[in-house]
């Protein structure tokens, strides 16, 4: 999710989580959803650090963000295990136009307009759509994991090697065949995982050694839950674990799922 609007409300509770003993929860009036479903007219977001203005906020560089009411902001929000909406402290500070990351504010930069950041949110989806993301891959379809080696090869180092076999072929694949699918081994944001046995509509894109990279970063790979029918964004739900029992509904779900049949649909409309 990527809203922009204005914060309404900010509140601290000392919470033991992963990463820490405060919570910081965060309410936006949403004038303007440049990623996502819409939310409404509200949306709330937690953080695991003290994010509020005035208070001790956890160092780290670049700086994370920090919110006070009244403020006019751009969140940045991803599902955690639970499926409920969570920063890793990402976030633009709107003023006069221009939108200042937490590091042009210590920095005392000017910043860029707001719209320089809604124009590339908006490209950035746009071109990672499963219509779009078909359309430029040569190849997709749905596979099933066999194995993963992982960083065991000197000559390879800094890749995973994937071997999974097509259920189902959409794009560039023949039913049946085994695709070898290469994936960074570190886990830098922007990239899907995958796992033995995982079922998995993939967009890939061919390398020069003849192997497949997944096309489109986290969103080149959509996980299906074999139960309910539904597909997730690679990985399935962020592996933020959720907020402790109790605490559930405090913040805004993010609908991070997508019907198979509805998503197969897209991908076919991009293909044709």
């Amino acid at each position: 999710m990527v809203v922009r609007g204005q914060v309404t409300d900010v509140e601290l509770e000392e919470l033991q989580t992963w990463a820490g003993d405060v919570v910081t929860y965060v309410t936006v009036r949403v004038d303007t959803t440049l990623k996502g479903r819409s939310p409404g007219d509200s949306f709330a977001f937690w953080m695991c650090y003290a994010a509020k203005k005035g208070e001790r906020v956890m160092w780290s560089e670049p700086p994370l963000a920090a919110h006070a009411v009244g403020d006019e902001i751009v969140a940045f929000a991803e599902a955690d295990a639970g499926g409920e909406a969570y920063s890793r402290g990402m976030g633009l500070q709107v003023s006069d136009g221009f939108a200042r990351t937490p590091d042009d504010m210590k920095c005392l930069r000017e910043g860029l307009r707001v719209e320089c950041y809604e124009s590339w949110v908006d490209s950035l989806a746009s071109s990672r759509s499963p219509g779009n993301l078909a359309l430029r891959a040569d190849a997709v379809g749905v596979v099933r994991v066999r194995s993963v080696v992982g960083r065991e090869s000197r000559e390879d180092p800094v890749l995973e090697r994937v071997t999974a076999v097509v259920l189902r072929r959409v794009k560039g694949l023949q039913l049946g065949a085994i695709v070898d699918i290469a994936l960074p081994a570190y886990r830098i944001w922007d990239v899907p995982k995958l796992s033995p046995e995982e079922v998995a509509l993939v967009f890939l894109s061919l390398r020069e050694d003849g192997a497949y990279e997944i096309a489109g970063g986290r969103e080149g790979t959509y996980l299906l839950d074999d139960e309910t029918g539904l597909c997730y964004v690679s990985p399935k739900r962020a592996a933020i674990p959720p907020l402790p029992p109790g605490r559930h509904g405090v913040v805004t779900a993010v609908r991070d799922a997508i019907g198979f049949s509805g998503l197969i649909g897209k991908v076919e409309r991009g293909v044709h």
